[in-house]
């Protein structure tokens, strides 16, 4: 809770000049036991603060939970969002455009539907290239050292790298790296 309300000060105190916020990821902490509404519980944010789904927030004491479990923890605060979701039940990937900066926000869920987000995914970044937009996108990625192997900034070989014994590739790595390929 501090470090949201600190969070949410800095975003108060420079309004002007900031219209939103990204949090990366394991908003529960280590589980889903360790959920705190921040939304309600906290300093009231003027702008809204997006959610990206992380690794802890899928989680609970008996193991891995429902995807409805997590969307349902994360997004219960996304009615001012304006954001396009990933057409499928209890969707965390969505996009948001600022057409006034010609920028679409892409956040991606890398825990569930994977298949039918990478299609989701060409398509949205289909679009905003024939919108002429400019593309950032988020998504949480267990943290580790920077390995830029596609020339897109989700890969990372990390921790889990020794432990699984294989180099852990983002699966939408290729679908950016397409799209910047083809100018965008």
């Amino acid at each position: 809770p501090d470090l949201w309300d600190r969070m949410v000060q800095y975003i108060n105190h420079y309004s002007a000049y900031i219209a939103f916020a990204v949090h990366t990821g394991d908003y529960c902490g280590g589980s889903q036991e360790a959920y705190t509404d921040f939304y309600s519980a906290c300093t009231r944010c003027v702008h809204p603060i997006y959610n990206c789904v992380g690794n802890h927030d899928t989680v609970n004491a008996n193991g891995p939970s429902s995807k409805k479990t997590a969307h349902d923890l994360l997004f219960n605060h996304k009615a001012d969002w304006e954001a396009v979701f990933c057409p499928v039940d209890n969707a965390m990937s969505y996009y948001k455009d600022f057409p006034e900066s010609s920028i679409r926000l892409i956040v991606l869920d890398l825990y569930y539907d994977i298949d039918i987000q990478k299609k989701w995914l060409r398509d949205v970044l289909a679009d905003a290239m024939e919108m002429g937009m400019y593309v950032v996108t988020a998504m949480h990625e267990p943290s580790g050292p920077m390995n830029d192997s596609f020339g897109v900034p989700f890969h990372t070989i990390n921790d889990y790298e020794g432990l699984l014994g294989r180099n852990r590739q983002v699966p939408y790595e290729p679908v950016i790296a397409d799209f910047i390929a083809d100018g965008g």
